[in-house]
Order: structure tokens, then C-alpha cells, then sequence
């Protein structure tokens, strides 16, 4: 079959068509594929750039959350005795001297400790029951150990919490003073802010002289004998004092660049 002139250039144009649409199809399939992909990435980029956000957002509520939590330690913290004050046996006599010295007692032996890790114990009051099988018997209804749950949940409580550990040393110490200035010297030490627990305290009337020449037996005075002192009046006192200290939290680096 011949082909004219103008038939030729019909088929021509309609090769041309075939062939760019063949090319178009050909290239615009993958084209599509791909764009799929890329949406399919993008939706998880957009995911991800979100819970980045919310993540940022936190940022700054979290580093305000522990910059409060380190205060509000360290607020409890300072209700403590410095490290520095009790760091040394020289340094936590020092520091205790100064109580005397306000308080003018005359300090005439002294044993200070070294300082090392211990528990702090809880110092709470249980109220004392009675009547127990007595009690049991009559409470038909519960109601009497009802009551006495409910006085002693304070102190059940309270025995129930775990020891926190602290450093602490103990200072124990004999001094010369008057009444007055004994009794003031406790005053301090309890009105000083700080853990620093007597833990016990000794009193004897000064020696004095028999005729003979020799030192007289001091004399230990129950509490009743006590009341009857004059102020003024000199007495030996024997201290065990324990100190308490903790570290501070350190300001943590929270602001990235």
C-alpha cells in the first residue's frame, strides 16, 4: 500500500502522539509512585515535628519543676549544720566553743568525734493505753479500740517511716557554770535552727574542799534538788551533743545550647 504525501504526515503526527504519550504514561507512573512516597514521608515528618513540639513545650515547665525541687531540698537542707562547721574536729570545736563562750562556761574536758554516715532517727510520742483485755471485752462494737487506733495512728505512722541517713559527729564536753548560764546554753542550742540534739547532760555541784584539804565528792541532784539552785550558784555540767549536716543539691545544667 503507498502512502501519500498527506497520509504520511498524518501517520507521522499520530506516531508522534503515540510516542509522547507512551513517554508521558511511562514517566508519569513512577512520578505518581513517588509522590505517594513522599506524602506518605511527609505525613510522618508532620508527625514527628509535632511530638517534637509537645516535647519543647515541656521544656520549660520540667526545668522549672526541678529548679523548685532543688530549692525547696535545699530550703530543708539548710536547717542543717554547715558541712564546713563539722568538717574537722577543729573546725566542729570551734563551732561549739562559741555556745560556751556566749554562755561563759568554762570548758574543762572535751572529746569531739569524727563525722561519718548515720541514721536519723525519728523522735515521736506514743501515747500510753491501758485496759487492754478489760477493754476488749467490753467493746462489743469496736468503738473503744476504734479510739485507741486513732491515738496511736500518729506514732504508728511515725514508726513505720524508714531512717534517712546524714553525716553527723558527736561532741561531748564537761563545763563550768553558772545555773543560769547552763540552762541558756540549752536554750541556744535548741533556739539555734539547726539538727544539733543534746542527748544527754549532767549536772554536779562544783568540789569543794573538806577540812582536811581534799576534794569533797560532787554530789549528783535529782531533779527535785534542782529547783532549789540560785541562778548564780556554779555547777560541773556534762554535755553529749550530736550534729546533724547534709550536702546541698547543685544547681543542675538544664539549659542546653
Amino acid at each position: 500500500m503507498k502512502l501519500n504525501y498527506r497520509d504520511k504526515v498524518i501517520l507521522g503526527i499520530l506516531l508522534a502522539v503515540v510516542l509522547l504519550l507512551v513517554g508521558f504514561f511511562g514517566m508519569i507512573k513512577p512520578k505518581s509512585k513517588e509522590i505517594k512516597e513522599s506524602k506518605a514521608t511527609l505525613a510522618t515528618k508532620q508527625t514527628e515535628e509535632k511530638q517534637i513540639k509537645d516535647k519543647i513545650k515541656q521544656i520549660e515547665p520540667l526545668k522549672k519543676t526541678i529548679s523548685q525541687t532543688v530549692t525547696d531540698t535545699n530550703n530543708i537542707v539548710d536547717k542543717f549544720v554547715d558541712v564546713e562547721e563539722i568538717d574537722t574536729p577543729m573546725e566542729l570545736d570551734r563551732f561549739m566553743q562559741s555556745y560556751a563562750d556566749k554562755n561563759k562556761l568554762k570548758v574543762t574536758t572535751l572529746d569531739v568525734g569524727e563525722v561519718a554516715e548515720a541514721p536519723i532517727e525519728f523522735y515521736y510520742y506514743t501515747p500510753s493505753t491501758y485496759g487492754e483485755a478489760s477493754r476488749a471485752a467490753a467493746d462489743i462494737n469496736g468503738t473503744y479500740q476504734a479510739a485507741v487506733d486513732e491515738k496511736l495512728d500518729e506514732s504508728t505512722k511515725a514508726s513505720m517511716r524508714t531512717a534517712e541517713t546524714a553525716m553527723s559527729t558527736q561532741y561531748g564536753f564537761t563545763a563550768t557554770g553558772t545555773k543560769a548560764d547552763i540552762w541558756q546554753y540549752m536554750k541556744d542550742i535548741e533556739d539555734n535552727g539547726s539538727t544539733i540534739i543534746i542527748n544527754s547532760v549532767e549536772l554536779s555541784e562544783v568540789e569543794e574542799e573538806n577540812a582536811e584539804g581534799e576534794a569533797a565528792a560532787p554530789k549528783n541532784p535529782d531533779a527535785d534538788e534542782m529547783t532549789g539552785w540560785a541562778d548564780d550558784e556554779e555547777f560541773n555540767a556534762t554535755f553529749v551533743v550530736t550534729l546533724y549536716s547534709m550536702y546541698k543539691l547543685e544547681e543542675p545544667v538544664i539549659d542546653v545550647d
